[in-house]
């Protein structure tokens, strides 16, 4: 049971609206938080997903103020010009001195300045009506950018405990168009805690900000198992059937046509297989990917689209219908929930070798490939499908490395990724910003 007077005001993106990866990442806290908190206040900054009804499903003791999401000056530039002649303005200025390199460049430091007195502006009014205070409330960010750059301002003007998590684009600097590093040490100034979802992440910040080395901790995000392990039928077993999904927004980073073109070349290899792609997931590509298995015709080859589907179902379809691997040829990837969830429930991992990804597996639980980009370097020409193919040929048809391998994915999840533990940890770390109330 929760400390009797401890509150969370927590910054989303959209949760409790409909975006799976961040719902994902929530809800697998909320019960840790809950056994912490008395009270939790979502703050979602976007206003979409709401009419699926999500607020109306939350667990007791957990509320959504929209104040943020629907402020018609957050959401204006225009409106926000307003605070060009503020004092803090002037000084925020003066540290990108040096820093900004271009017009471009000094727009956005100039609007990312601005979100950050709005928004902490708006904070106080949602505090002040669910009476929260810096001696009962911890301020948390999900993402590490200005709404976690507001309440850093917040944690340095009035004393407030302030905590974020810090993920791939949010954490390092040189994924953003601009980002100030003075700018962020001030923020880093402000906060308490910044939990990394990677140990990759946590050495990049140390060593980039090495005065706040001691704020800074890694906090795999992890996944929650919804069902039980099914058991593979000898059908399954025995079937000439292959079948690979991929839960994921369908955009550029994630390179679904590299991994289209890659199983059309493997059906071609395996000739006396049927091979079956079910895609998880919408987005900007989507319908250019389609396109594209238009035209990539084959007898014993499948593409399926489900669309978007709720957490829930795709766990779902992991106990019940299991594919046989779970697919994922990123050229940039974090620690990916939808990966560790296909872990969970034994399915055996495909994956590029990129980012954070050898966090979450290892040579001994996944088939970990050479990245699209030889060195990672983007604007080298890519690997081609037809070697990814040749690659995996012999690979996806042994079923006992398939077995094998989905033990070891389970026991890894079970080890480092299990969201039960990860989210426990998370939640006392959080509590414990606050001396006992009185």
């Amino acid at each position: 049971m929760a400390d009797s007077g401890k509150k969370l005001l927590y910054i989303t993106l959209g949760y409790p609206g409909d975006l799976y990866s961040e719902k994902s990442f929530v809800e697998g806290e909320l019960n840790a938080l809950l056994k912490e908190f008395d009270e939790i206040v979502l703050v979602p900054t976007d206003n979409f997903g709401w009419q699926a009804g999500y607020a109306e499903k939350l667990p007791e003791r957990v509320s959504v103020d929209k104040s943020l999401c629907l402020d018609k000056v957050f959401a204006s530039r225009v409106r926000k010009a307003r605070y060009i002649l503020h004092p803090e303005m002037l000084g925020n200025l003066l540290r990108m001195r040096g820093e900004a390199k271009s017009a471009a460049q000094w727009i956005k430091g100039l609007f990312q300045s601005a979100n950050i007195l709005h928004v902490s502006k708006i904070i106080k009014k949602i505090a002040a009506r669910h009476n929260m205070t810096p001696r009962n409330t911890v301020l948390m960010s999900m993402w590490f950018h200005d709404a976690a750059a507001a309440l850093a301002r917040l944690g340095l003007k009035e004393g407030w405990h302030v905590a974020t998590h810090a993920h791939t684009s949010d954490l390092y600097d040189d994924r953003m168009l601009f980002r100030s590093k003075n700018l962020r040490n001030r923020l880093l100034n402000g906060v308490d805690r910044v939990f990394s979802i990677s140990k990759r992440g946590t050495e990049y910040m140390c060593n980039r900000y090495p005065d706040h080395a001691h704020k800074i901790i890694t906090s795999t995000l992890g996944s929650t198992r919804l069902f039980d392990v099914s058991k593979p039928t000898a059908d399954e077993e025995t079937s000439c059937l292959l079948t690979f999904a991929t839960v994921a927004r369908v955009q550029e980073v994630k390179c679904h046509d590299l991994i289209l073109e890659t199983l059309w070349e493997l059906a071609a290899l395996l000739p006396h297989h049927t091979v079956t792609w079910e895609v998880i997931g919408d987005g900007e590509e989507l319908e250019a990917l389609k396109a594209l298995a238009d035209k990539r015709k084959r007898d014993n080859f499948q593409v399926i689209f489900t669309g978007a589907l709720e957490n829930k179902e795709i766990q779902k379809r992991f106990s019940q219908h299991p594919p046989h691997w779970f697919l994922m040829m990123s050229k940039t990837e974090g620690l990916p929930v939808s990966m560790g969830e296909a872990m969970s429930y034994g399915i055996p991992v495909i994956t590029t070798d990129v980012g954070d990804i050898r966090e979450l597996v290892t040579p001994q639980c996944a088939i970990i490939l050479p990245p699209p980009y030889p060195g990672n370097n983007w604007d080298a020409p890519r690997r081609s499908a037809k070697e990814y193919a040749l690659d995996l040929k012999s690979a996806v048809t042994d079923d006992e490395l398939r077995k094998k391998l989905g033990r070891a994915d389970l026991a890894q999840w079970e080890a480092t990724f299990n969201a039960a533990e990860t989210s426990r940890r998370l939640a006392a770390e959080l509590s414990g910003l606050l001396s006992p109330p009185t």
